[in-house]
């Protein structure tokens, strides 16, 4: 790990990622400090923290409005602060987005996916042929 010792704060709008997260801590030994928050990411300044790093990997896409996520991170950054923002672009995630409005189609991914939802996503993705493209690449 770049920082022994450094405290980690995670958030994530679903509570089976943060069970991931904090499954992955335990399988990699790591032992700083933790402390996880199911809300999304708008809601960041109201937990009470401020960063000396944010990393945010795979999520202003999926915002309505990613200017609303910088701004939250922002909001909480030290002043000599980073964040470290993974910006997909459209033709990298085609297939996530052709996934994504087949389903909202269906009614599904209208906000936090309930568990029906997310067992809907997997069923129909695994039964998809192995040489379609959407499911290899997703």
């Amino acid at each position: 790990m770049a920082n022994p010792g450094a405290q980690i704060i995670g958030i994530d709008i679903a509570s089976k990622s943060i069970e991931l997260a904090q499954k992955r801590l335990e399988y990699n030994k790591i032992t700083n400090p933790t402390e996880f928050y199911c809300i999304p990411i708008e809601e960041l300044p109201t937990i009470g923290h401020t960063f000396d790093y944010i990393n945010c990997d795979d999520v202003l896409y999926l915002l309505s409005d990613p200017v609303a996520g910088l701004q939250a991170m922002g909001a909480v950054l030290n002043p000599d602060g980073m964040i470290r923002v993974n910006m997909q672009s459209s033709l990298q995630r085609a297939s996530f987005f052709r996934m994504q409005e087949f389903f909202k189609c269906l009614g599904c991914l209208e906000g936090v996916p309930s568990e029906e939802e997310m067992a809907l996503t997997r069923e129909t993705r695994l039964a998809l042929h192995d040489w379609v493209v959407t499911k290899r690449q997703t």
